[in-house]
């Protein structure tokens, strides 16, 4: 019994009914009339219904029982335990349970009355509704007493048989007293542990000399066979480790329960006991059992959803195979050997007769055997490009087989497509695509054969209405009409192409997708996806990758449908997006092709044809201020992905394509890998189901609303939220794009993954769908503090300071010297991306360049004024008026050009105020003094080779401030919560205010320059709010709340814009001598002036002088309102006075009727503003001469000026190696 709940049972389905029989009793809890399990009887009961759950009746062991479930403790059972079919899933079966979320609804126990005098072995089914990792106890009460097995552990696994726990018990009976079976969840941590249920049980009585069920007159002469198995698994059936072991099913055929002890299965003929059944192991009469053949070294293995491992694995080649009885007596074997086996097709018995299986069925009664297996067919000639007509041959090696083939892309089947005659070749004299397959009576087809043929030279000349294709699209209501079919190769281009620039020579330059389906599948008004783009449907089809160059490509049959959002609706746009899936329903279940070079990841369950919607010339309408065909460029996407991996980041891969779709040529496409948990899996490890993922920003999960919850503005708080979030990862995936100047983001198009179940529980996030970037400077000082999606966690993670400086060592990582940033690393890399289509796009061209002018609705061509003023927030010129047209040498270099050398300089330029530092200092996410520079032998050099003898120096840009640095990979600065370590708090953010609304000119007085001043009546805003940092404020929504100690709401929201605050504070003499160093730190929305003593300190958004009544000169945002901003108030440290003191704030709003307000203040002062000692890693030393240098030198160093650290420079010197900056 100890082993019992690991073990698992499949389908009690069997190959032939079993009736029930007067020694057992088999229970099947299913609904009212539902189906019953064969062999047993039915408890039947309705979903949800308390009076349906009654006593129920059986002829069993010579006498009449009596079964009841009841809840002993819940007096409305109709709320908490539940019987239904489990639709959606692999479990199309009944059960009972309980539901333990709500008080009182467990234990479940069943109570039998009845049971003759003796000894009875109890088994009962049981699994999870979802995904239940918790445990449960079973109470066991008859005529000994009370017995309570805990911590049975309940399966965890799919909603299968397959995955199902059994628990076993021995009951004895003494023919009077009630038997009760008590069902108790331990507990359960979640709602989707929440279920514990029970399938259904077997009651055998035993013969009364042991423990095991009654055995036949002979125990090892039974009909257990090998009935199916899997010898080359590719998704016919997971283990519980999520791998696609081979597998051996098991069926019992006997009225009686099998103990499968001491059994073996064995691959050896000369090695019979190879791999033993460990103790514990019942398969009931009509039950079958699965078992992996993974191969695993242990005897006895059992992977994490309970399922047995035997020690070898199965040679999809043909080998023996054999299930032997404890004596060593062959029960069942494949000899001398099964023949050879095929990915996912399984093989076994039908009918006393081995046989193959289209579609295995681990548990369950086998289907539609086939005698043996048919060869797939072959072509005479390959996939690939042509220029003269040929003759194909089609031919299959089995014998007595006939060939059908279809030439428009709809797959061939015997009802379907045209006879192959071997006297009459196929002649193929322009693009097609040619689909084949083979029949023979009684045998298996393996497969459709598909190549595709291209004519590159017609494909140039590809006409308006290419026979056998639609003239329109379907009717749209959004165009209000009809959307027009567009196919043509515009010959205006194809006519007038540079030398090296044929349509031609731009079809052969990057690889091609063919695509192959049931044309009306496609382009079918009532069924088709590319004429019904709205619709979410998934079609059959064939997927072949051709190599210009002939080496070898690949064909795959999956799935395609129309992707993307706003994208798919004709009115936005006519090329659509496709979704590529790869799925063990069409072929096989993953693609296996080294797609994207220098990528480790070779199989894919989803790729994505990305038309690249608002960065390609098949716009038909567009936003002027967002996006425009004028300046595609179809690669900005790619190049931010490829961007996140220089950065050292992971990142989806994608190439360039193009696309034919039975036979017609469709565009340039971008080939992408589909970011989704196949993905994350793939790329970071872990099974795709242990992988939480933030879809399009907008899809949060358990995980993500955990990781909200973490306040990371204190350093315990940044602490934590580094569990939660790969900080390094997120601050290079914000800066990316606001580098970029990413329009569509960051409250969506992008995605963010996290694996807490076998990785670090961390969020990482990717770069998605990022078409509208380097095309707006200026987005980034307005993105920087948006909300939503990523902009929620940036906005949280900005309030941490550890966080802000971390993000400004990124910067200076990736921005300066060679970093991925760089101005000249971003310019060869947006040249290199550009290159990979520089000749592919004049096909594009040909296919979409006119499709603005060729589309009746929609938007019209713009031109910017001047026709020169190539500005990104006006329109790159559009080429070949009025008939306009897109080309490459008109508009797409142009365009590529003008990023090149305008676009990605002007990021970079300080003069400029949208400069990327520029923003990032305005928003404190870089600090206002520079980092320290490397130079080696009085040259900069950041790292890499150096000689023996070369002498590293250190320069500070700012003039000013003391260098601290390691050389032993150390960063020189210790983490703080906050500034100098000889610093003093004169006032404290909560210290008591005076807070007034001012109604007329008082003066100055005030300020504090003339105290005493009478403020005893300054009380707005009181009383003071319990709890709160201690700000002055309001907030009519939300945002603030946490920050507002004193609300002035009813004083001042549509009455002023102006608010008085006084803070009176003490100074000691003591301190006063040292001083020489002052910050004020302001949180403000939206302005305000200081006063220390009646003079005038630091301000924000205010004008010299202020008037009494004055407002903000300029709004603040909230969230950058509600992070602490320093002002360096040190040459005012000579007003501070020994004993007391007032610091006055006139408070700004930007308007008297402004949603919000908030004015919280910290006054600190300190010793020595360069001579005061920074917190500082043990390791770290102040540069004051030429360092010496080792054979490797790792070296890390920053400024320290005026309480404030530099980013972090970093460099790796290697002599006579290359270094890694």
């Amino acid at each position: 019994m100890t082993r019992a709940a690991t073990i698992l049972l499949a389908l009690m389905v069997p190959l032939h009914s079993v009736t029930g029989q007067a020694a057992a009793l088999r229970i099947d809890f299913t609904q009212t009339g539902g189906p019953v399990q064969a062999g047993f009887q039915p408890y039947y009961a309705d979903h949800e219904s308390a009076s349906t759950f009654t006593e129920q009746f059986y002829s069993a062991f010579g006498s009449k029982i009596v079964l009841m479930p009841i809840w002993p403790n819940n007096p409305a059972p109709q709320a908490l335990q539940m019987i239904e079919r489990s639709s959606g899933s692999a479990l199309a079966i009944d059960w009972i349970g309980t539901d333990a979320r709500v008080a009182g609804a467990d234990p479940l126990v069943l109570a039998i009355e009845g049971l003759p005098a003796g000894r009875y072995a109890w088994i009962s089914y049981h699994h999870d509704t979802q995904d239940q990792t918790g445990l449960f106890d079973v109470t066991v009460t008859d005529a000994t007493g009370s017995v309570t097995t805990r911590g049975v552990d309940i399966s965890s696994g799919a909603v299968a048989f397959a995955d199902m726990t059994i628990f076993e018990a021995v009951i004895e009976s003494d023919g009077t007293s009630l038997i009760t079976l008590s069902f108790e969840n331990q507990g359960y941590t979640n709602v989707s542990e929440a279920f514990f249920v029970m399938n259904g049980f077997i009651l055998e009585a035993l013969d009364g000399e042991d423990d095991d069920p009654a055995p036949p007159e002979d125990p090892w002469t039974t009909s257990v066979v090998i009935s199916e198995f899997v010898a080359s698994n590719r998704a016919s059936l997971l283990d519980g480790d999520g791998r696609a072991s081979d597998w051996i099913e098991l069926y019992n055929g006997s009225d009686r329960s099998v103990v499968l002890t001491g059994w073996h299965l064995t691959d050896s003929e000369s090695n019979l006991r190879k791999w033993c059944f460990p103790p514990g192991v019942i398969l009931p009469s009509g039950g079958y059992l699965v078992v992996f053949a993974s191969g695993r070294p242990e005897d006895d293995c059992v992977d994490q959803a309970g399922h047995l491992h035997v020690n070898f694995a199965l040679n999809k080649d043909g080998e023996y195979l054999a299930l032997v009885d404890p004596e060593g007596a062959v029960v069942h074997e494949f000899a001398p050997s099964f023949p050879p086996q095929e990915a996912d097709i399984s093989y076994g018995v039908w009918e006393a007769e081995p046989s193959y299986f289209a579609t295995p069925t681990p548990g369950r009664r086998n289907q539609r055997a086939f005698t043996g297996l048919i060869a797939r067919t072959v072509h005479s000639a390959s996939r690939g490009f042509y220029d003269q007509a040929f003759d194909l041959e089609l031919f299959c090696e089995t014998p007595e087989t006939s060939i059908r083939y279809t030439l428009d892309g709809s797959e061939p089947t015997q009802q379907n497509g045209m006879l192959y005659d071997p006297q009459r070749p196929i002649r193929i004299s322009t693009t097609t695509q040619v689909r084949s397959i083979a029949f023979r009576a009684g045998w298996m087809p393996r497969g459709v054969t598909t190549h595709t043929y291209i004519f590159v030279d017609h494909v140039a000349r590809q006409p308006a209405n290419p026979p056998g294709w639609p003239t329109d699209w379907g009717h749209d209501s959004e165009v209000g009409g009809i959307v027009p079919a567009d196919y043509e190769m515009d010959p205006r281009v194809v006519d007038n192409t540079l030398p090296g620039y044929s349509v031609r020579e731009a079809l052969l330059d990057v690889p091609s997708v063919s695509i192959s389906m049931e044309p009306d599948d496609f382009i079918g008004k009532a069924g088709g996806i590319y004429a019904n783009p709205l619709s979410r449907w998934e079609r059959k089809c064939s997927v072949e990758y051709i190599l210009p160059d002939g080496a070898e490509g690949f064909q795959e049959d999956g799935k395609i449908e129309v992707h993307g959002n706003s994208s798919r609706r004709p009115w936005r746009m006519q090329k659509h997006s496709l979704r590529l899936t790869f799925t063990s329903e069409y072929g096989s279940p993953k693609l296996r092709y080294p797609l994207f070079p220098g990528s480790d990841v070779e199989e894919f369950n989803q790729l994505v044809l990305r038309a690249s919607f608002t960065d390609s010339w098949a716009l038909v309408s567009w936003v002027p201020s967002r996006y425009r065909p004028n300046d595609s460029q179809y690669l900005r996407d790619v190049w931010m992905k490829e961007s996140q991996r220089a950065m050292g980041q992971p990142s989806g891969r994608g190439s360039f394509v193009h696309l034919y779709v039975d036979g017609l040529y469709f565009g340039l496409y971008n080939l992408a890998e589909r970011v989704g948990e196949d993905f994350f899996a793939e790329h970071l490890g872990g099974r795709p189901e242990d992988w939480e993922v933030n879809d399009d920003l907008s899809a949060p999960g358990a995980r993500w609303r955990a990781m909200m919850a973490v306040n990371p503005s204190t350093p315990a708080g940044y602490a934590q939220m580094q569990e939660y979030l790969d900080v390094e990862n997120f601050a290079d995936y914000v800066l990316l794009h606001l580098y970029a100047d990413a329009e569509d983001w960051p409250h969506h198009n992008g995605y963010a993954a996290v694996n807490a179940v076998s990785g670090d529980g961390r969020f990482r996030f990717f770069v998605w769908d990022q078409e509208i970037v380097l095309d707006c400077h200026g987005r980034a000082a307005s993105r920087i503090d948006s909300t939503g999606g990523a902009g929620d966690v940036f906005q949280k993670m900005r309030t941490s300071a550890e966080f802000r400086l971390l993000f400004a060592d990124r910067v200076f990582k990736h921005c300066f010297h060679d970093g991925a940033l760089s101005l000249a690393v971003s310019q060869a890399r947006y040249y290199t991306v550009a290159r990979w289509i520089d000749k592919a796009i004049v096909a594009e061209s040909a296919r979409w360049g006119d499709t603005q002018m060729s589309t009746p609705y929609g938007n019209t061509i713009q031109q910017p004024s001047p026709l020169t003023n190539i500005n990104h927030d006006l329109y790159p010129p559009a080429p070949h008026g009025p008939d306009y047209y897109f080309t490459r040498e008109d508009s797409w270099v142009v365009e590529r050009d003008n990023i090149i050398h305008n676009y990605l300089p002007a990021i970079h330029n300080a003069a400029n105020s949208y400069a990327l530092l520029s923003v990032l200092r305005s928003k404190k996410l870089y600090p206002d003094i520079d980092p320290p520079e490397f130079l080696i032998n009085g040259d900069l050099q950041r790292g890499g080779s150096i000689a023996s003898g070369d002498v590293l120096t250190m320069t500070n840009p700012n003039g000013m401030g003391t260098i601290y640095y390691t050389l032993d990979g150390a960063d020189p600065r210790k983490a703080s919560a906050s500034g100098p370590q000889r610093s003093v708090t004169l006032v404290a953010e909560d210290a008591p205010k005076a807070v007034w609304m001012p109604t007329g000119d008082i003066g100055v007085s005030w300020t504090g320059g003339a105290e005493p001043f009478d403020d005893s009546t300054w009380t707005d805003g009181t009383p003071a709010i319990a709890g709160a940092s201690g700000g002055v404020g309001y907030e009519r929504s939300t945002g603030y709340e946490a920050y507002i100690r004193y609300d002035v709401e009813a004083q001042m929201y549509a009455r002023t814009a102006a608010c008085y605050i006084r803070i009176p504070f003490a100074a000691r003499a003591s301190d006063l001598a040292d001083f020489n160093y002052m910050t004020l730190r302001v949180r403000y929305d939206d302005g305000f002036v200081a006063y220390l003593n009646g003079t005038r300190i630091a301000s924000a958004n205010a004008g010299a002088p202020a008037a009494w009544n004055e407002g903000a000169a300029a709004s603040h945002g909230d969230v950058s309102a509600t992070l602490f901003e320093d002002f360096d108030c040190s040459a005012f440290v000579g007003l501070l006075r020994p004993g007391g003191n007032i610091l006055a704030i006139h408070g700004m709003n930007a308007g008297a009727t402004s949603s919000d307000f908030l004015i919280s203040v910290e006054l600190l002062a300190g010793a020595g503003a360069d001579d005061y000692s920074p917190l500082l890693s043990p390791s770290a030393r102040v540069y004051t001469e030429p360092v010496s240098l080792a054979a490797r030198t790792p070296i890390k160093a920053r400024l320290w000026r005026n309480g404030q650290w530099s980013a972090l420079n970093e460099a790796v010197y290697t002599m006579g190696g290359s270094g890694n900056p």
